[in-house]
């Protein structure tokens, strides 16, 4: 841009450098979005297809997914064969729980970049999502076949067990894969869905940063409460319930600085029930899908009801967290029966009649 003030899609580009920042949790400063906006709004006046920087604008800071989408919608009225277009489309209608159109956009944006990795891995994700898990593998091998990966091996990797049953084969996979993997956070969280809480401990302790960044919800938060996590899914109930009770204040003291943030009022949810609040707990996990319903934002909306019902399970309400499992499942999600009948963050439910009936059943 030093050569060329005027070069549209390097702003446009750089709008969504900055925008990708936010988005993954790195640096949610006033400053980072400011930069994104100013470079939107300098692409969008230089050229009308930059609008899709103006669209991931909409999206990732406001989200506003319909002023997202008039965005997206101007961009491919201008380039129809906009793959970027297309993919970023898709991701908004997910959103708004607009699964086969967002399926399609998905899937118009991997035939239109056919060498495109992460177009196929995106694909991928949607049908994962929609519990399409042969069609999902299929996406996930396209893409490895372009771009070699262990991440996208063991996105692979995850749908098998949903189409053959085979537990145990995939476990086996999983622990080979295991040292090739380079996200801290994705090897945590394979080691306790794998019960080697040794090992998990073992790399949390090890993490340089005081926060956590999970999988499930957008949110940092003290990486002493992952380790309670995996504390209590190992059976170590006191020192779990200890550290839950030692890192309580500090992320109640997050959620007095955001209260408007549910994810974060979640894990507030989640430690208080760890410490012994089953009260206040529940009281705030409530609140927390009250302040981001799934009619709101189907993925992270149907995510925080996940947690809810994971912490039902722990405070023994299994009757309220198996009607929130069958609803679940009933619809898109991350959820899925295999997980439900091995994963340890269900083992609070195990043996009661419902919960088993849940996982038999499907």
């Amino acid at each position: 841009m030093r050569l060329d003030p005027d070069f549209a899609l390097a702003w446009a580009t750089l709008a969504r450098a900055h925008l990708e920042i936010d988005w993954t949790a790195s640096d949610h400063s006033p400053a980072r979005l400011a930069k994104a906006r100013e470079a939107a709004d300098r692409a969008a006046k230089l050229q009308p297809e930059a609008r899709l920087a103006l669209g991931d604008l909409r999206f990732r800071v406001e989200r506003d997914w319909e002023g997202a989408m008039t965005e997206y919608r101007v961009a491919l009225a201008i380039e129809p064969g906009n793959a970027s277009a297309h993919e970023a489309a898709a991701y908004v209608l997910r959103r708004m729980d607009r699964w086969e159109e967002a399926l399609r956009s998905g899937r118009l944006a991997a035939e239109l970049a056919p060498d495109d990795p992460t177009k196929h891995a995106y694909l991928g994700g949607t049908l994962i999502l929609m519990r399409r898990f042969g069609a999902a593998a299929q996406a996930y091998r396209r893409s490895l076949a372009l771009a070699e990966a262990a991440g996208l091996e063991a996105s692979v990797l995850h749908c098998q067990p949903e189409v053959s049953g085979d537990w145990a084969r995939y476990e086996q996979a999983m622990r080979a894969l295991l040292p090739r993997l380079t996200s801290a956070e994705t090897r945590v969280t394979l080691l306790v869905t794998l019960r080697d809480f040794p090992r998990a401990l073992g790399e949390l302790r090890a993490l340089p940063d005081p926060d956590f960044h999970g999988p499930t919800l957008d949110v940092a938060y003290p990486k002493e409460l992952e380790i309670a996590h995996v504390l209590r899914c190992a059976g170590q109930a006191e020192e779990a319930r200890q550290l839950c009770a030692a890192v309580a204040p500090a992320l109640a003291e997050r959620v007095r600085a955001s209260p408007q943030d549910a994810p974060l009022r979640m894990k507030w949810a989640q430690a208080l029930a760890g410490a012994g609040d089953a009260e206040t707990a529940r009281r705030e996990a409530e609140a927390a899908v009250h302040l981001l319903p799934e009619s709101r934002d189907a993925i992270t909306g149907t995510n925080l009801l996940t947690e809810h019902a994971k912490l039902l399970g722990f405070v023994h309400q299994p009757e309220e967290a198996c009607a929130l499992l069958d609803h679940l499942l009933s619809r898109p999600g991350r959820l899925s029966p295999t997980r439900l009948r091995y994963s340890p963050e269900w083992d609070a439910l195990r043996g009661y009649p419902r919960f088993e009936r849940i996982v038999s059943a499907r």
